[in-house]
């Protein structure tokens, strides 16, 4: 049986290495797994309790490689392409860092029994559509 932690120390960031992303815990481009879905599918008891919650996950760079240099960081004076999505890093604020570097709530982190930090976010953040498993900006 996949437990929470499993997801959170295991399948999640062996999902981003097999994709050849690296995470990031400090960059300012990201992904977000939606934490229900996830759990549903690979079984995770009481999977509903994570209804609307997603997982941040700081990543090296993004599928938008034309805007983002070999370390994933913007190129200055590239034009930022219409898919892209800015948000500000304020939103994130509170959330708890793992040390695999995926973002959570703070209750996910406990639930899980994982150590964490306080996440303290880039002032920007960049993401694709195509990288977002949530199209809203309801984050949590």
């Amino acid at each position: 049986m996949t437990t929470l932690t499993d997801l959170l120390t295991k399948m999640i960031p062996e999902h981003y290495e097999l994709d050849d992303i690296k995470i990031k815990p400090d960059s300012d481009i990201f992904d977000q797994i939606d934490l229900y879905t996830t759990a549903s599918f690979h079984s995770v008891v009481n999977a509903q309790n994570y209804q609307g919650v997603n997982v941040i996950v700081p990543v090296s760079s993004i599928d938008d490689d034309d805007w983002v240099d070999t370390e994933g960081n913007p190129v200055p004076g590239q034009e930022i392409r219409e898919s892209t999505t800015i948000i500000n890093g304020r939103e994130l604020a509170g959330l708890r860092q793992l040390e695999s570097g995926l973002v959570v709530p703070e209750w996910i982190a406990k639930e899980a029994g994982l150590p964490h930090r306080i996440y303290f976010p880039p002032e920007r953040m960049y993401t694709t559509p195509g990288a977002m498993t949530i199209a809203d900006s309801r984050y949590f």
